[in-house]
């Protein structure tokens, strides 16, 4: 048997304000207006609220005898405004022009519909006379932007200092050198909190205001080797025992090598995109004396989530003066995996307890 070291779960949930099922299940592209119905005879309020779009913020409205079919109208609204075309059920769209979705990820729009309705917010939801009347937004700024320019208009001015407090991989991470520079101006100096939490999907906390993060967000926004403590080493080999690029195929056989120079108790971990983690081995006494292979026999096999064209797997190899079960919140979190808002606890308990670290972070492709 082949262990895989990546879970498959699904990423997407019916708890999200555009409702993606009633979405998806729509069989029809056009909404239906029965003969004992009529049209509004007056602008509707959405209608008239629906802000002008701008280049980067691409809005629509739409209207039906229920929510999911004014949904769907909203949504080919904007998706031909983004030169995108949706099939008879909403299952999948063909791109027809790139999308700039941040300056870090060149990346194009999901080619899932379900996928892509992750990033559309409701503006309003109303009833007119007899039809459910909605206004969707989405939003084409980089992350990093949409995050600097949320907060300028809270602050009022563009500090000439801006002080970043949170987990070390969230700070050290390519977006908050982003920020830093989108925001800095001469303003008073100003300082953010930054969090990363997994609720029905990951969501980065910014003080109070919230975004929901996309894959290649998601790898954006964390820098692991900010974990990084010198003393161990950790690759990933080839079945030959060759060592493997950073970006490898969905089937790739592989295998993790750890030599420790220190003395103490080796720990090899894997945290995957959903959020889970995988106690590989535990409490390895003395592993200054030689290289270890994981698995001893047998290989991992890569292996994308669901619905997904990209995975990243992120392994750490850490040792601790004691065995694990000495660091109770270590060990907690480790078994619950990352949910919630648990995973500062995670990164503060590495931080603190461990006395070396190193990491290896795999992007999977299909």
């Amino acid at each position: 048997m082949h262990p895989l070291p990546t879970v498959l779960t699904t990423r997407f949930t019916a708890a999200t304000l555009l409702g993606f099922t009633a979405l998806l299940v729509a069989g029809c592209t056009t909404p239906l207006t029965p003969s004992h119905t009529q049209a509004p005879t007056a602008i509707s309020p959405c209608l008239a609220q629906m802000p002008s779009a701008s280049g980067a913020i691409k809005y629509g409205y739409g209207e039906g005898l229920n929510l999911a079919q004014a949904k769907q109208q909203a949504y080919r609204d904007i998706a031909e405004q983004l030169g995108v075309q949706v099939d008879s059920n909403l299952r999948l769209m063909s791109q027809k022009i790139d999308t700039q979705v941040s300056q870090q990820f060149h990346s194009e729009i999901n080619t899932r519909a379900s996928a892509q309705l992750n990033d559309l917010k409701v503006v309003c939801l109303k009833q007119h006379q007899r039809l459910i009347t909605v206004s969707l937004s989405y939003d084409l700024r980089p992350l990093h932007q949409q995050v600097a320019d949320t907060l300028v208009e809270q602050w009022l001015s563009q500090p000439s200092h801006l002080t970043i407090n949170g987990p070390s991989v969230l700070t050290q991470s390519p977006f908050t050198t982003d920020l830093q520079q989108s925001v800095y101006g001469q303003g008073p100096p100003q300082h953010i909190t930054v969090g990363l939490e997994n609720r029905n999907g990951w969501h980065l906390t910014v003080n109070e205001h919230r975004w929901r993060l996309r894959a290649e967000q998601l790898r954006y926004v964390l820098h692991w080797a900010a974990l990084h403590k010198p003393g161990i080493k950790l690759q990933a080999k080839d079945v030959q025992g060759r060592p493997l690029p950073l970006q490898i195929f969905a089937g790739t056989e592989f295998r993790l090598h750890s030599q420790a120079a220190a003395s103490g108790y080796l720990h090899i971990l894997g945290i995957y995109e959903h959020g889970g983690i995988d106690i590989l081995r535990q409490d390895i006494d003395n592993p200054n004396q030689g290289a270890l292979q994981i698995p001893a026999t047998g290989i991992f096999e890569a292996a994308t989530l669901p619905g997904s064209n990209k995975t990243t797997d992120v392994y750490l190899a850490l040792t601790t003066d004691k065995p694990l079960g000495y660091y109770p919140l270590l060990a907690q979190t480790l078994s619950e995996g990352i949910t919630g808002d648990n995973f500062s606890h995670l990164i503060t308990a590495i931080k603190k307890h461990s006395r070396v670290v190193n990491t290896v972070v795999m992007t999977i492709s299909q």
